[in-house]
């Protein structure tokens, strides 16, 4: 898969060496409304939510193709959590 440019363009330099990190964003990227910063928010996010063995579940309201909860179930599984998905849309707007 190519990544397009401004992506590459958006990637801080702390970013540089996070392999896994700049992989799962690469992998969800096609399926995301999102840029970078908003997807390494949400990467960001939810390994502290991992890290921190915060309760709950990920919730994504909106979902469009899913890139964004892609990214959060590939760090819950990354981390081997049991935690729940759960996706609302509407499909068709409110």
């Amino acid at each position: 898969m190519v990544v397009p440019e401004k992506v590459a363009v958006a990637v801080p330099p702390t970013d540089y060496l996070r392999f896994k990190k700049l992989g799962r964003i690469r992998d969800v990227f096609p399926y995301s409304i999102s840029g970078y910063k908003r997807l390494a928010n949400v990467y960001d996010l939810a390994m502290a939510a991992e890290r921190e063995k915060l309760p709950g579940a990920f919730v994504e309201c909106g979902v469009w193709k899913g890139g964004c909860v892609g990214l959060m179930a590939a760090v819950a599984r990354d981390q081997g959590s049991a935690r729940k998905i759960v996706l609302f849309d509407s499909f068709e707007g409110l």
